[in-house]
């Protein structure tokens, strides 16, 4: 049986999908049989098939698959750009944990290395009763909290990691985008080890703002997120480290 990781972040939109394909084609590079999954996926309009700028779509492409297989790579794909509890019940449909939790293992069965995906926070409702952080805890993954360089980042990612710990899951460390040119420059410089030094999350990578980088084709930005994330670092501290704060 493989390893099984969980990325988080602080917030939705935040990279965590450029993280996901970043280290998943690092891994491939590697000669490492690593898979990635999305269990579910909000704002999604390719049921059937997918799209290719879609989180799932990123996935299928970085492990060289076709994008004909949606249910592969994602397994609840919901219309509506909301919370996934909200987005299931706009469709009257209802997303089953359990499933979820089946699927993630039998996948993680089958490849040395499986990246599990979330879709927003940890706090995201997945149904009435469940948030998305009760899925890591089900699964029992480490975890890494993709997080915002700018100011604010600080009491994002902190809250993070400490109800991550609180609930016992085991926190990788974090990894910072940049996500635009400007903004307060002494925060984007220092963010990173402040955090590391006030609440022991290990600094993972700083991912550096690219002006080009939507327009750039997959694997390059892929190679670009690779130069900016230390991925000996990520294998060591997920399956060999343990948690100063656990």
């Amino acid at each position: 049986m493989g390893k099984g990781i969980f990325v988080t972040a602080t917030s939705t939109g935040v990279g965590k999908t450029t993280v996901v394909c970043g280290i998943l084609h690092s891994l491939r590079k590697r000669g490492i049989d690593a898979a990635a999954f999305k269990p579910i996926e909000t704002g999604a309009n390719d049921i059937k098939v997918l799209s290719k700028d879609s989180d799932a779509g990123k996935i299928a492409l970085t492990l060289e698959a076709g994008l004909n297989n949606p249910h592969e790579f994602s397994m609840y794909r919901l219309r509506q750009p909301l919370a996934p509890f909200y987005a299931a019940r706009y469709e009257h449909k209802t997303i089953s944990v359990s499933k979820i939790y089946r699927r993630i293992f039998k996948i993680k069965e089958e490849k040395a290395i499986l990246i599990v995906e979330g879709s927003g926070g940890i706090r995201v409702p997945i149904t009435e009763k469940y948030d998305m952080i009760d899925l890591i805890k089900k699964t029992g993954f480490p975890v890494i909290v993709v997080s915002d360089i700018e100011l604010g980042t600080i009491n994002h990612t902190a809250m993070s990691a400490e109800i991550l710990r609180n609930n016992g899951v085991r926190v990788v460390g974090a990894i910072y985008v940049e996500r635009k040119e400007d903004g307060i420059e002494i925060a984007k410089k220092n963010n990173a080890e402040w955090i590391k030094n006030l609440y022991k999350i290990p600094v993972l990578g700083i991912i550096k703002y690219k002006r080009v980088f939507k327009q750039m084709k997959l694997e390059n930005q892929n190679e670009w997120t690779n130069k900016h994330i230390d991925v000996d670092l990520i294998l060591r501290e997920a399956f060999y480290g343990n948690d100063i704060e656990k």
